[in-house]
This record gives structure tokens, sequence and C-alpha cells, in this order.
């Protein structure tokens, strides 16, 4: 018997059961539906997340827009969330492994604060990786952001008789060897 032979005998099963063509487009129908229903059961399952809260060192007060990103450790992974209402946030979606967790303040955010990973680490070199396993939201990664310096300046044209330049991109770095946050600013 040929692989396929069975097909004509479903068909005029299906036709001599309800007289139609239509009832196994029904039945694929639903069962592709079921399918798609419980996708997301099992999709949640083999993911796990992070949770945690971004305050102020002082006052110790939640922050709302700082950006929150986990970066897999061996991979392109990467999500990114921003902080709510009482500085809280949830990252979820994330495949089980471990990941680096950046704290930033967002450009052209009007917040200050000085980035920096989990516990307090200043570069990813130095940053805490914490885990992420299936089915399971990890709780408590958070962090506490001090208050960004402040730099300020005019840009101006040595052709123009010095008038100000609007559109400029400054930036401030640490100086070479050391590490630590950098924020920039456009000119107005």
């Amino acid at each position: 018997m040929r692989r396929d032979s069975w097909r004509p005998v479903v068909r005029r099963a299906q036709i001599a059961r309800d007289g139609s063509r239509g009832g196994w487009a029904l039945v694929v129908l639903v069962v592709c539906l079921t399918l798609l229903a419980l996708a997301p059961t099992a999709m949640a399952s083999e993911t796990g997340g992070i949770s945690g809260a971004v305050t102020g060192v002082s006052p110790k007060t939640g922050i709302v827009g700082i950006g929150v990103c986990a970066d897999a450790a061996n991979g392109p992974t990467e999500e990114c969330v921003t902080s709510g209402a009482s500085g809280e946030y949830t990252i979820s979606g994330l495949p089980a492994g471990e990941y680096y967790v950046e704290f930033f303040t967002p450009s052209k955010s009007g917040l200050d604060y000085v980035g920096q990973y989990f516990e307090g680490a200043t570069s990813f070199e130095n940053a805490t990786k914490v885990t992420v396993a299936a089915g399971v939201t990890t709780p408590g990664i958070d962090a506490e952001l001090e208050k960004g310096a402040e730099i300020s300046g005019v840009v101006t044209s040595a052709a123009a008789g010095k008038a100000a330049i609007k559109g400029i991109a400054v930036c401030a770095f640490p100086k070479e060897g050391s590490t630590g946050s950098f924020g920039c600013a456009e000119t107005d």
C-alpha cells in the first residue's frame, strides 16, 4: 500500500459520515486553536524572569523611568523595560540562564542618576550575574542609584563670531583607565 493511500479512505469516510466535505476542516480548526491556546503556557514554563525596584540612595524612594536591561551572559538575548510608578519593574520571557542586569538613565528622560549593574557594580566586567530559572520570576534584583553630577556650558562657533550652536552632542566620560558612568546631552 502506498504511503498516501489512506487519504481517499478518509475522504470517503468523511463524506459518508456527514454528507459534506467541511467536517474535517472544522476538526482541524479546533485542533489548531487548542494548540495555539496551549502554546503560551508551554512557552512560559521554558522562560523565567527577574523583578525588583529602583530607588534613590537619598531619599530612598522609587524612581520612575529608569531603564533596566537583562543581558544574557552567554549570548545575544537582551530584554529591557522601564521602572514603573514606585520604581518597580519586571522583565519576563527570559530563557533560563545567567544575566547581567544594568540600571541606567535613558537619554532625553530628564533624569539624572548614575547608572550601575546589579549589586552596585560600575562596570560590566565587575557585575554580578543573576540566574534565571524556567517558570520562575526571581525577585529582589534591586538597585539604589545616586544622583548624577552636572556640567554646563555653551558650544560656540569660532567661524560665526562665537554664536551658540544647536544640536551638538556633548559627552562626559570617566578618565582613561577608570570605570564608571558617562553622560551625554545635546545643545539647545
